[in-house]
């Protein structure tokens, strides 16, 4: 049979369009096979890995903040374990996530109507919510003990801050409060979750890093399910924050704010040569486990640490630095003025009064201490002018910060106005007019009075994870640059405040044997009251310790007000008592745990 070809018309009935779909089909199939032999073959490690993560949940680890100690050990500040309630409604229908959480049993206040719905419209739909935190272990037990019955729950583990003695220490210590929105660049992952709590004054923010640690990971294998497989890998252990170590005495710390019950005012004692801080006690203070309270220990809460932050005109106690000016301009300290109450300034309306109105009579530079005679510092400022005083008074630390290891400390100028008249001048002479210091500067001062060096006042005496790994802080000194004959000068004439019968200190029985030396200060204030200051050293053969007293708004002076509190200062750091001795509660803190 003789073959013949079909004519090209024959195949008129496979159009283009089914050609083209065929064509399509073909190259579907042949991705199809090459993402196949991709995902199997080529790439089956890389997904085979991915396939097992999903298996697990990576769980951050908590950790102690690190506690806070006196200088006797006694802890101040530490942590106490508390468990939260976290959800997740991942896979689970809105009535199914609204019955989860009604069978936890929270309150309208804990978890209210408003919250769920938000709970619900929140994406990506993992996202963890936490629903309570800082509870004990009672109320997540029934959760730890049945979690099958709690979908969508976990229980995490946390620490909530203990303060032993929270009004007292709360201007030094601080306190801790959560994160907020607007802060998490400040404070960012992984170290930092929005829950962490973080510190807010104080040491708990001057040493937010070094308190704060590191959290750890662990990975847990889970069922589809969400059940646990396997006990958990830890990737990276948690490291707890380091303890800080310090330079106050709590016994003195309490003491002091015992003696301000119901003032508004400083107390400070320090050591003379290292600048360590004793007691820096502020009043008015807080509650730091309550920090939004509005009373506090029978007074309006006060935030403000005084001792670092009050600007006060510091009145007579600055004449130690008009002293030293005088001397410096060489001026004989043997040389005798006339006090008769008054200093008339040449131009000016009204005269400058003395502390006695009727006058000192005649008196020599340590007389003009001992008695606190304003018209010898009068005769002073209108002979050399601001500038020899203000040039001193830098040197003696004054419109400076002095250094202390605790946020916002102040640096008042020591005068308002740029370049004071006559009339002004002569108030600064006498540490009043526009003049401001703090009380810090002024213990700074008197420390290099007492030694001829201005130490870095400090708090903290050491930092480490342990008592045997502490590393102690060294704080660097200023030679201050008065001689010591000068120096000498004057500390004849502040012992002679205390010991001797006129001295405006004298009435407050300060007992000779203590060889204490100081000088009083009454300031007027804005409200038109007195501010009483008493500053100090003791002793005077081999200074040791340096105080400062400061109360705000009396209708006395400084000797009568602020001498006699640091009378009972003193007295409590040469003769310490056992709590045996002590009338109605112990003084002694007891110890709270350690870093659990």
């Amino acid at each position: 049979m003789q073959y013949r070809s079909r004519p090209l018309r024959d195949f008129e009935h496979f159009s283009r369009a089914k050609l083209l779909a065929w064509a399509v089909v073909v190259v579907c199939f042949s991705l199809l096979v090459a993402q196949l032999l991709r995902l199997t073959v080529f790439q089956h490690e890389k997904y085979l890995s991915q396939a097992r993560e999903n298996l697990y949940i990576t769980k951050r680890l908590s950790y102690p903040r690190g506690n806070i100690l006196d200088r006797d050990g006694v802890v101040l500040a530490t942590n106490q374990k508390t468990y939260a309630l976290t959800f997740n409604p991942y896979g689970m229908k809105d009535a199914a996530a609204r019955e989860a959480l009604g069978k936890l049993g929270l309150d309208e206040t804990e978890l209210p109507e408003s919250r769920v719905d938000e709970i619900l419209a929140t994406r990506p739909r993992w996202t963890r919510h936490t629903l309570v935190s800082g509870v004990a272990l009672e109320r997540v037990l029934p959760m730890l003990e049945r979690p099958n019955d709690f979908p969508g729950v976990r229980v995490e583990t946390g620490f909530t801050r203990e303060y032993a003695m929270p009004e007292e220490f709360a201007h030094v210590i601080g306190y801790t409060s959560a994160i907020q929105p607007n802060e998490t660049k400040a404070y960012p992952r992984p170290r930092y979750l929005p829950d962490d709590r973080v510190g807010r004054t104080g040491l708990e923010q001057r040493y937010q890093d070094e308190l704060a640690g590191n959290p750890g990971r662990e990975r847990l294998k889970r069922d589809a399910r969400g059940a646990r497989l396997d006990d958990p890998e830890l990737l990276a252990s948690s490291e707890p924050g380091k303890n800080l170590y310090l330079t106050l005495d709590s016994r003195l710390q309490k003491k002091a704010m015992e003696l301000l019950r119901g003032e508004k005012g400083t107390i400070i004692l320090m050591e003379a040569q290292s600048g360590a801080v004793l007691a820096m006690a502020s009043s008015p203070t807080y509650d730091p486990r309550n920090p939004a309270g509005e009373q506090t220990l029978g007074m309006p809460s006060g935030y403000m640490n005084l001792a670092t932050r009050g600007g006060y005109a510091p009145g007579s106690t600055m004449k130690i630095v008009g002293a030293a000016t005088m001397l410096r301009a060489g001026a004989d300290p043997l040389r005798k003025i006339i006090c008769d109450g008054d200093f008339h300034l040449p131009g000016w309306g009204r005269a400058f009064h003395c502390a006695v109105r009727s006058g000192h009579g005649s008196v020599t530079l340590a007389d003009a201490i001992k008695e606190s005679c304003n018209v010898y510092f009068y005769e002073a400022g209108s002979e050399l002018g601001a500038e020899p005083l203000f040039a001193m008074a830098r040197e003696f630390g004054f419109e400076e910060k002095t250094g202390i290891d605790l946020p916002g400390e102040r640096a008042p100028k020591l005068c308002a106005v740029e370049n004071p008249g006559p009339g002004e001048t002569t108030n600064l002479w006498i540490g009043q007019g526009s003049m401001l210091a703090t009380p810090i500067q002024v213990a700074r001062a008197y420390a290099g009075i007492a030694t001829g060096s201005l130490p870095t006042p400090h708090v903290v005496a050491a930092i480490g994870l342990s008592d045997d790994d502490r590393k102690e802080i060294v704080t660097p000194h200023r030679a201050l640059n008065v001689s010591a004959v000068d120096r000498a000068v004057i500390v004849d004439g502040l012992w002679r405040v205390v010991n001797e019968r006129g001295g405006t200190a004298f009435k407050a029985e300060i007992p000779r044997a203590w060889d204490v030396a100081g000088k009083t200060g009454t300031a007027e204030n804005p409200q038109g009251s007195n501010d009483a200051w008493f500053a100090g050293f003791f002793p005077r053969a081999n200074p040791t310790h340096v105080f400062v007293v400061h109360i705000e708004s009396t209708d006395k002076h400084g000797g009568e007000v602020a001498g006699p509190i640091a009378k009972q200062m003193i007295d409590a750091f040469l003769h310490p008592v056992s709590d045996a001795q002590v009338a109605g509660a112990p003084m002694a803190v007891a110890a709270l745990p350690a870093n659990p």
